[in-house]
């Protein structure tokens, strides 16, 4: 983390089991929220003392270059980083702490999203039928839109084009006035 925040984070536990207990709907509530957020600060200084090692490795400082000619590895390295971690926000978080290309940083987040929903397809294998057809289908969501959110992070130079409707298409149709 950029900014040392973890003196914070006890004096929000503490206020926010201070306000719930008094009682009210509305501060207990906001009491629920403050120790929320405080438990939120100890876990990301937690994770980022935890992976520490893991940046400062001259292993994964020779990894990580190989990975920007190989962008279908780094996609699935980052899913098996979220699907290790149960979750694809501590992926995210350990993705963003390293020195990485902007494009190489698109593929790993979108392979960290879709690791995210691999961990609850995996845990809920036991489930009856509707209930896999739901994770099924949230990991089905996420892994369709990998090709277009690739490409609009990274194929073109980190140039991303949005085509608003009568304003260009991808056809090669463009406004006036507009060239390449």
């Amino acid at each position: 983390m950029s900014t040392d925040i973890t003196a914070v984070a006890p004096v929000l536990v503490l206020l926010g089991y201070g306000l719930r207990r008094r009682g009210t709907t509305v501060t207990s509530g906001v009491g629920t929220a403050l120790i929320g957020v405080g438990l939120m600060l100890v876990s990301l200084t937690l994770l980022d003392q935890a992976t520490a090692p893991l940046r400062a490795s001259p292993q994964m400082a020779a990894f990580l270059p190989m990975l920007d000619q190989a962008w279908p590895v780094a996609l699935a390295f980052a899913a098996g980083i979220a699907l290790l971690c149960s979750s694809s926000l501590a992926a995210v978080l350990l993705i963003g702490s390293l020195v990485l290309p902007p494009d190489l940083t698109v593929v790993m987040v979108l392979g960290a999203n879709l690791g995210g929903a691999m961990a609850p397809v995996l845990a809920g294998a036991t489930l009856d039928i509707a209930a896999r057809r739901v994770l099924l289908g949230n990991l089905t969501v996420r892994a369709i839109g990998l090709p277009d959110r690739a490409a609009a992070g990274g194929a073109g130079g980190g140039r991303a084009e949005c085509h608003a409707p009568g304003r260009g298409a991808p056809g090669g149709q463009r406004p006036p006035g507009v060239s390449t």
